[in-house]
């Protein structure tokens, strides 16, 4: 009751109809057969979007809203089934086999966990009975059912038919409390009779009769029930086992058969006592469909959510793709053919377009509304329909159209968006509940609506004239709504939340978290952190539970407690944390006990003890030298005098008195020590290691606790007091301390201290065990005293002498151990034998250290020379000559005994040398090649000695053995090498002049002013004078022509003189050239002169015109050809510019701006007459008209005829608008004109074209004519389409909300705007200003701000301050960005470009910091350009930053830097003493070898061995080159790591004629030696002065 508007109208609800208006119920239920879907005025609807009748394939009883499918396995043919016993069933699809017996074996033990249990859901009690104890079988053949155990087991299986007499059992999936056992499969012969299930040994064997819903299988004590759904159907069914409490006695149950889901839903998961959710919308699901897209909607139909079955797309439409979820997913049926039925993907026909007129389809029509049009409403053409006999043929307007006028032939278009028309409606927006009305709250009306269209579930609509599901609002967070067409929406109650908009219903709150009444957002609070709950709806927090002790609760909306607690750790309640050591939740489990899963577990076992946060009571172990009773918190040490060496001692008791032979001291690690290796010792009761004495010099102790030596000392070896060993090193410390024999020495057996070697002996080796086993003194050396170990103390014998070894004299002649060098031979200090001279060298006496070099002019040409030979002629050889060298190529030398190069003397111009040690020249050079000198062949190549070697010069010729090049002569050149005579000389080339002797080319290009001609061999630049009207530009041939338009006065030009713009030159002329005449123009170089285009003249006093622009276009009224006026334009023509015809024909649209060139002229317009000659077209009077070009008078403009008005100037004739008579003649009731009258008061006219005012009609009863429409300045308006848009820039209110009507726009103020049409003022836009009547805002400029609602934008507060920036559009200010900083400039602050500045390196800005400036970086981090956080760029290992910082600074060798965020040169540490670092930016330094030493902060290490250098790759001390070593066994070595000095090589001296390798210091012959293996395939050559 109290409605005020027809929005409070509900429409009919589903199932339900309402057949006439102003009810407050339904009218009643639908019809059977029949669905009526929503908003029904007829208890069986027609085809349309409120209903249908039923489809074939389902039926729909009394009341229904939508159509039940028929069951499976039945099926309906026809329309408008009321109910399921209108189908018929169909054959079964599968045959139930008769079942016989079932023999299951299984192989498999289930451990069973004692519990009773109730009957599982769906199951109830049939009966109960006793077990019987009998049946037998084999073991292999049971189900094993252990002993006092029970268990849940949960199967899932389903029955499958294969062909008589066989079934397959499947077992998918066996759960045995959380393990999973894997699926097996077994095919099972079926014999007939009842079924067995054998169970295992003690157990039962029961018989049961198979039963079509329910099979028992039940054991003895601790029983199994099995129950398996009828055979019958398809579908996976649930298994169930569960236990039967202890005894003998079972309840048997029975299993509800699951019913399959309903149609229009999916239930995709198993144990749903529901759906999953309704189908998806596109798609249909029938009964007991697994998914919400089970089935695409087909062809013809569509399916909204929740389709059991297609929809058929209404008549008049097809849908030929399959989904859809809406009618407006059905097109509309095609032009030119005919849709008569529902859920058709194609046509019904072809329309007969022969015989049926044509009409263009309504905009907007509806799908329901097609069903009401005719065959000729589709197709697209436009005619009228005639002869109609009365009214009765007229039929109202269609639902969700208006006809607005009468007599239409066709609706006047769709009802408006926001409106819905009912049957019969005048107006696109009706206001009357009788023909539709403005569309209600809560719903929404699309264009050509008839019934408003609710807002669905979960959005709202709280204002009148929705016009689309857009305009429904989804409901905000915190607020749901469960009802369509609803004007607002409902709060969230407490324990409920609506987290997402467009809520249908409101959730419980989640398990875990909160939902108060007031919450923020709406947002679930969690339970907080040492809290949970397992419950759904709470709505405060003393709701959660407190976590209880042992167990941690560690984050925040938790279900259920994170877990137990570490081991180890004490949990109170409320933990938060698994390992809490806040002494208020929970800690360390105290000392003296342990604790498991967060509480205490007992005290700690005897002979363990447990520290703070023990978790078991074995702990940890008891060491030895200690005790510890049960709860033990730290060991308990055992007395003094006592000791313990067993761990895990739990009391006193067990500490043991000290043994002789060892000494126990403090009783540290519980242990008595014995005297170690080295020592003896006799005493009982030692009590310290003193008491350990050294084992005797020339012995050895080799074991711990000995009371006398282990033997005496190895030969080779010597032990002092103290020895372990008898034959082998000994390590003290870090220091290895070798006890084999000395060089220079030996030893016996049981040595204390080693024996010298005698005299002429040299023992480097160690370990020498009797005298006679000290090796002699090398060759080369001497040795003068015993005990030599060092070959440094070995000294070479005297030079001319020879060592053979063993000597001890440096000059020795026994023979034996050395003798005299001897003649050809030189021996040098520490010869181990006679070295030959080498060639070049000779001796002629014995006993000399070295040989004599062969003297200059002879040659010593083998090895051991005693005397030198003379040097042969055509040679030359200097001192020490091996071979005598010849004379080089090009030379030549007749001396004997030369022995320099120069005497070998270059061969003479004209001649050749070409052999090595030539005494005189080969022959003469050939022609054309010229030899200066030194000339090795008879065709010479150029050399640094003789550059003039080779091919005869350029600009010359050379005749065979010429002594020089012949110049060619003047006049003539050569410009190619070789010439061999004067004929190869060619004439200078035209143009050029060649002035000398032996040229290559010209001299030069003849003079400008000059010209060379051909075959003349000019010697002068200047050999022709260029004569008048000529010119001759440098290097000219001949004199040429000046071209057309220019001109040369003068003899001897390069160059003439264009005719100068104004002028004209025709021919090439001596004097001035032409001014240019009238009515023509003369560019620069006019030969003739151009004459003005047509269009265009000059005045005929006006010469000289340089350009064609100079020349004026042709004047209005008049056309010009030839540069000159020819006359006037002919009349009904008009020439405004350029016009060059006497009757122009170009097109007339647009003759304002008429550009030079563009001619601007054609026939007068239509609407205008032109007489001859104007300037300027005449407008038609008004009242008259002209619809064709060309009128030339005012006759030409023709009166306007009744029904028809004319305005000035327009070509086409109106209809007498609505509302007005058009006469044609004067009067003075109206201006005094012949336009348009309106009609008297009181009387209207509907229709255009009225001629006198009789046509004018009365008013009918009831109404009023000439009233005032939405902004219609003039009175006469017959509909609201005749009103106006309101103007941009004001605004035209609801006259119902005024009170009145709108004769002109309310001008919008400033700061606001209003477009055209507006029906209120609307703050300007953000970014944006509005003035005074503003229609379309204008944009903010650059360096300003607009926020919404500006009226200007240069108000001081609007201006953009520093530190900000305001682009184009700007509502508000924007920052720099991080890495940037703001930049104060004088101008306007517009871009980000010129306001902004990013940051330099080791500086960083904030984004929104309040700092104008960017900040150092400070230490510890480093800041690249344009950073913005200097935390992201921490300094890393190995380097530091202090502050502004661009890039991290490694830290230099010698030094190590192991801290993060590193901030001077002092957090690079130096290397400790023993380590090293080369390199830089390193986190730790490397180690020294053992070999090694280096102080604090060194980049490497120094080698303790001298002459070895350190590797820093492996820390190791290599022998420098040419170094070795020898080690303890006396093996050389050079590429070993050790402590022991490297001494230099000794190498055997070379032969004469040898080399030695760097590599190997092996002495090869260079012309033996191969480099093959050095450098490959290819090979190479020996460096004899570097060895490789």
């Amino acid at each position: 009751m109290g409605l005020s508007n027809k929005s409070g109208c509900e429409l009919c609800p589903p199932g339900r109809y309402c057949s006439s208006s102003g009810l407050a119920a339904p009218t009643g239920v639908c019809s059977p057969g029949y669905l009526c879907i929503h908003g029904s005025a007829s208890a069986q609807p027609e085809e349309g979007p409120t209903g249908r009748r039923c489809s074939a394939g389902s039926y729909c009883p009394e009341g229904t809203s939508y159509m039940v499918p028929c069951p499976a396995g039945t099926s309906s043919s026809i329309e408008g089934a009321v109910s399921i016993d209108g189908v018929q069933s169909q054959p079964p699809a599968l045959q139930v086999l008769s079942w016989g017996d079932l023999r299951l074996s299984l192989k498999l033990t289930v451990k069973l966990v004692t519990r009773d249990l109730t009957a599982p859901r769906g199951l109830r009690p049939l009966s109960t009975f006793s077990v019987p104890r009998d049946g037998s079988v084999h073991q292999d053949q049971c189900l094993d059912i252990s002993q006092d155990v029970s268990a849940h087991l949960a199967t899932r299986a389903h029955m499958v038919v294969l062909s008589r007499p066989s079934v397959a059992l499947a077992l998918f999936s066996l759960h045995l409390g959380s393990q999973l056992v894997s699926p097996a499969q077994q095919d099972i012969f079926v014999p007939r009779g009842p079924l067995n299930l054998l169970l295992c040994p003690g157990h039962m064997v029961m018989f049961v009769p198979w039963d079509t819903s329910v099979l028992w299988v039940v054991g003895h004590q601790n029983a199994v029930l099995l129950a398996a759904s009828s055979p019958s159907l398809e579908l996976p069914l649930p298994l169930t086992a569960t236990l039967v409490p202890q005894g003998n006695t079972a309840t048997v149950l029975e299993a509800h058969s699951p019913q399959p889901c309903e149609a229009g839903s999916y239930c995709n998961q198993t144990g749903l006592d529901a759906p999953a959710g309704p189908c998806a919308a596109g798609y249909h699901c029938p009964t007991g469909s697994l998914d919400p897209h089970a089935t695409a909607c087909s062809t013809g139909h569509y399916c909204p959510l929740g389709t059991p079955l297609p929809l058929p797309c209404p008549v008049g439409t097809i849908k030929s793709s399959l989904g859809g979820s809406t009618v407006e997913d059905c097109q509309l049926c095609p032009p030119g053919h005919y849709c008569n039925q529902s859920g058709k993907a194609e046509p019904s026909g072809e329309c007969q377009t022969d015989s049926l007129p044509s009409r263009e389809l309504p905009a907007q029509t509806r799908p329901e509304q097609l069903r009401d049009l005719p065959c000729w409403f589709l197709l697209s053409r436009s005619s009228e329909q005639s002869g109609l006999m009365d009214e009765s043929q007229c039929r109202s307007c269609s639902p969700g159209f208006y006809c607005s006028e009468t007599g239409l032939s066709a609706v006047s278009g769709p009802c408006l968006a926001g409106y819905y028309c009912l049957e019969g409606s005048q107006t696109a927006t009706p206001m009357s509940s009788a023909s539709g009305d403005v569309c209600p709250a809560g719903y929404y009306c699309v264009e050509g609506s008839h019934v408003p269209t609710p807002c669905p579930v979960g959005s709202y609509q709280n204002e009148t004239g929705g016009k689309g599901t857009d305009d429904c609002k989804p409901c905000p967070i915190g607020s749901f709504q469960d009802l369509s067409g609803q004007r607002e929406c409902n709060p969230c109650p407490p324990g409920f939340h609506c987290l997402s908009p467009s809520h249908s219903r409101p959730l419980p709150c989640p398990a875990g978290y909160i939902c108060p009444r007031n919450s923020p957002d709406s947002q679930p609070l969690p339970c907080p952190k040492g809290t949970y709950s397992p419950n759904q709806g709470l709505t405060n927090t003393g709701e959660c539970l407190v976590c209880p002790a042992g167990q941690f609760c560690g984050s925040e909306g938790l279900v259920e407690p994170s877990g137990a607690c570490a081991a180890g750790f004490l949990c109170l309640m409320g933990a938060t944390v698994p390992n809490p050591t806040d002494n208020r939740t929970g800690s360390l489990c105290p000392p003296g006990i342990f604790c498991q899963q967060g509480l205490r577990a007992g005290d700690c076992w005897t002979g363990f003890y447990c520290d703070w946060g023990s978790s078991r009571a074995d702990e940890a172990l008891c060491p030895p030298g200690f005790f510890c009773p049960s709860g033990t918190r730290v060991p308990m040490p055992c007395p003094a005098g006592t000791f313990n060496s067993e761990m895990g001692n739990t009391h006193q008791d067990n500490c043991t008195t000290c043994t002789p032979g060892y000494y126990c001291q403090g009783l540290i690690l519980g242990l008595e020590f014995p005297c170690p290796p080295g020592t003896v010792q006799s005493q009982l009761g030692a009590s310290s290691p003193e008491a350990c004495l050294l084992c005797p010099a020339g012995m050895f102790c080799s074991q711990p606790a000995l009371s006398q030596p282990t033997g005496l000392c190895e030969a080779g070896y010597y032990c002092p007091a103290g020895s372990t060993s008898p034959n082998s090193t000994e390590y003290q410390g870090n220091s290895t301390k070798s006890y084999l024999c000395p060089s220079g020495h030996y030893c016996p057996s049981g040595t204390g201290y080693p024996l010298h070697c005698p005299t002429g002996s040299l023992s480097i080796s160690r370990g020498l065990k009797e005298d006679d086993e000290c090796p002699p003194c090398p060759p080369g050396l001497f040795c003068d005293r015993p005990a030599i170990a060092e070959l440094s103390d070995a000294l070479p014998c005297n030079a001319g002498y020879v060592c053979l070894g063993g000597s001890s004299s440096p000059t020795p002649s026994d023979g034996s151990h050395g003798y005299l060098c001897p003649a050809g031979h030189s021996c040098p200090v520490g010869s181990v034998s006679e070295i030959p001279c080498e060639p070049g060298t000779y001796n002629p006496a014995p006993g000399a250290a070295r040989c004599i070099t062969c003297p200059k002019g002879t040659v010593c040409s083998s090895t051991a020379t005693q005397e030198p030979s003379i040097c042969p002629a055509g040679h030359f050889c200097p001192a020490g000559t091996a071979l005598s060298q010849p004379c080089p190529l090009g030379t030549f030398s007749n001396q004997t005994g030369a022995h320099s190069l120069s005497v070998c003397t270059p061969c003479p111009s004209g001649v050749y040398c070409s052999s090595h040690g030539a005494s005189t020249p080969q022959g003469s050079c050939l022609q054309g090649y010229f030899c200066q000198g030194g000339a090795t062949e008879p065709t010479p190549q150029s050399s640094d000695n003789f550059p003039r070697n080779g091919p005869c010069p350029v600009g010359h010729y050379c005749p065979t053995g010429g002594l020089f090049p012949i110049p060619c002569p003047l006049g003539s050149i050569r410009n190619t090498t070789g010439g061999i005579s004067m004929e190869s000389c060619s004439a200078c080339p035209a143009g050029h002049y060649c002035s000398t002797e032996g040229l290559a080319k010209p001299s030069g290009p003849c003079a400008a002013g000059f010209y060379c001609p051909f075959d003349f061999s000019s010697t002068t630049p200047y050999a022709f004078l260029c004569p008048k009207g000529h010119y001759c530009s440098e290097g000219s041939p001949l004199a040429l022509p000046c071209p057309t338009g220019e001109y040369q006065p003068n003899p001897g030009s390069d160059s003439c003189i264009p005719c100068r713009p104004g002028f004209y030159c025709e021919e090439a002329i001596v004097g001035d050239p032409w001014p240019c005449p009238p009515h023509s123009f003369c560019p620069a170089g006019t030969m003739v002169p151009h004459p003005c285009p047509n269009g265009t003249y000059t005045h005929s006093n006006q010469g000289g015109l340089q350009e064609e622009r100079e020349c004026l276009p042709c004047p209005p009224g008049k056309f010009c050809r030839a540069g000159r006026i020819q006359g006037e334009c002919a009349a009904g023509y008009l020439c405004v510019s350029g016009s060059a015809d006497f009757t122009p024909q170009g097109p007339m649209s647009n003759l304002t701006q008429c550009q030079w060139g563009m001619q601007c002229a054609g026939p007068c317009p239509s609407g205008f007459y032109c007489p001859m000659g104007t300037e300027e077209a005449e407008l038609c009077p008004a009242n008259t008209f002209r619809n064709s070009p060309g009128g030339a008078g005012l006759q030409d403009c023709l009166p306007c005829p009744p029904q028809y008005w004319c305005q000035p100037g327009e070509p086409a004739l109106h209809l007498c608008p609505v509302g007005h008579y058009c006469d044609g003649l004067p009067g003075s009731d109206f201006g005094g004109g012949t336009g348009p009258r309106p009609c008297p008061l009181y009387t209207y006219q509907p229709y255009p074209g009225a001629g006198s005012k009789g046509d004018c009609l009365p008013c009918p009863p009831g109404s009023h004519c000439n009233t005032i429409g939405t902004m219609r300045p003039l009175p006469g308006a017959t509909a609201p389409s005749q009103c106006e848009p309101c103007e941009g820039g004001t605004f035209c209110p609801d006259p119902r909300d005024t009170g009145q009507p709108n004769l002109k726009g309310i001008p919008c103020r400033a700061s606001y705007q209003c477009p055209i049409g507006a029906v209120s003022e609307r703050l300007c836009r953000a970014g944006s200003y509005c003035g005074p009547q503003t229609a379309e805002p204008q944009v903010c400029p650059e360096g300003y701000i607009c926020p919404e609602g500006s009226h200007s934008y240069h108000t001081p507060k609007q201006l953009c301050p520093f530190p900000y920036y305001c682009p184009v559009n700007s509502s508000a200010m924007k920052s720099c960005d991080g890495g940037s900083m703001p930049v104060n400039t004088s101008g306007l602050r517009g871009s980000k470009s010129s306001c902004c500045s990013v940051c330099e390196g080791g500086t960083y800005h904030p984004y929104l910091s309040h700092s104008p400036e960017c900040l150092p970086c400070p230490p510890g981090y480093f800041c690249p350009p344009g950073s913005d956080n200097y935390k992201s760029n921490s300094c890393p290992l190995g380097h530091v930053c202090p502050t502004g910082s661009t890039q991290p600074i490694p830290c230099p060798p010698g030094t190590f830097g192991n801290l993060n965020n590193a901030k001077t040169m002092n957090d690079c540490h130096p290397c400790p003493a023993g380590t090293f670092n080369h390199l830089s930016a390193q986190k730790a330094c490397f180690p020294c070898g053992s070999s090694s030493t280096s102080p604090a902060g060194s980049s490497s290490c120094t080698c303790i061995g001298k002459n070895r250098a350190f590797q820093h790759s492996d820390g190791s001390c290599l022998c420098r080159t040419g170094f070795i070593f020898y080690n303890e066994l006396d093996f050389k070595s050079s590429a070993s790591d050790s402590e022991l000095d490297c001494q230099p090589e000794a190498n055997r001296r070379c032969a004469a004629g040898q080399v030695r390798l760097a590599a190997s210091r092996e002495c090869v012959s260079p012309s033996l030696h191969s480099c093959n293996i050095t450098c490959g395939q290819h090979g190479g050559t020996l460096d004899v002065e570097m060895g490789m």
